[in-house]
C-alpha cells in the first residue's frame, strides 16, 4: 500500500516537473531568446549552427528562423539610429561629426543597408567563455554599432524577477509602521545604496 502511494507521488511530481519543463522550453522559442543568444559573442550564430540535422544537412530549421528573426530586428534598429534618406545619400562627401547634421550618421552605414556589419559579426569567429559579455560590447561597439545597441537593450533584460522581488522584500524592512513618512525619491536613494554597498571593493572605487 505505502510502495503505491509512494509510486503515485513520484508520478505526480514527474509529471509537475515535466509540465513545468515544457511551459519554459516554449518560451525558448519566443523573439527575445534567440536575439540575446545571438548577441552573445560567446556563441553568435553558431549556437543554432549546432543544432544542424546531420540527415538534413544544411537545412536546419532553427538555424534559419533564428537568421531571419535577427535580420528582420537588425533592419529594424538599423533603419531607426541609421536613416538612409536622399539628403545623405548625396552628401556622402560631407564630414561625419559635422555639427550642423542634427543626426550624425557614420558614412559607411549612410548608403547600405548595414548588412556588412551583421554578415561580419555572423561570420567572425565566437569569443572565449570567459569574456565578460557587456565589456565585449562596450568595447566594440565602433566596429558593431547597430548590433551594440541591440545588445545594450537585449541583453540587459534580467534572467529572472528573483532580484526584484528580493528588492520588494527588502523595502519592507525599510518602510516601518514607525518609518513610514519616507519621501518616495529617500527610499529609492537608500534602496541604491543598499545595492551598491553589495558590490565588491565597491568603498575603495
Amino acid at each position: 500500500m505505502n510502495k503505491n502511494k509512494t509510486s503515485n507521488n513520484i508520478a505526480l511530481a514527474a509529471n509537475a516537473a515535466w509540465n513545468k519543463l515544457y511551459e519554459y522550453y516554449n518560451k525558448a522559442s519566443e523573439e527575445t531568446h534567440y536575439i540575446a543568444t545571438i548577441l552573445d559573442p560567446r556563441w553568435k550564430i553558431k549556437y543554432f549552427k549546432d543544432w544542424e540535422d546531420g540527415e538534413n544537412g544544411d537545412d536546419n530549421l532553427y538555424y534559419k528562423n533564428a537568421k531571419e528573426m535577427f535580420t528582420r530586428k537588425f533592419d529594424e534598429y538599423h533603419s531607426i539610429y541609421y536613416p538612409v534618406s536622399g539628403t545623405l545619400n548625396n552628401n556622402l562627401d560631407e564630414d561625419e561629426d559635422s555639427e550642423d547634421s542634427l543626426f550624425p550618421v557614420p558614412k559607411q552605414f549612410r548608403n547600405n543597408n548595414g548588412h556588412d556589419e551583421l554578415n561580419s559579426y555572423f561570420n567572425s569567429t565566437p569569443e572565449p567563455g570567459t569574456i565578460n559579455v557587456l565589456e565585449w560590447w562596450k568595447g566594440h561597439k565602433s566596429n558593431y554599432p547597430t548590433l551594440a545597441k541591440m545588445a545594450r537593450n537585449y541583453l540587459s533584460i534580467p534572467a529572472t524577477s528573483a532580484p526584484v522581488e528580493r528588492l520588494f522584500s527588502e523595502s519592507g524592512n525599510l518602510i516601518t509602521p514607525e518609518r513610514n513618512r519616507l519621501r518616495s525619491d529617500i527610499i529609492r536613494a537608500i534602496m541604491c545604496l543598499r545595492s551598491w554597498l553589495t558590490i565588491p571593493n565597491i568603498t575603495n572605487q
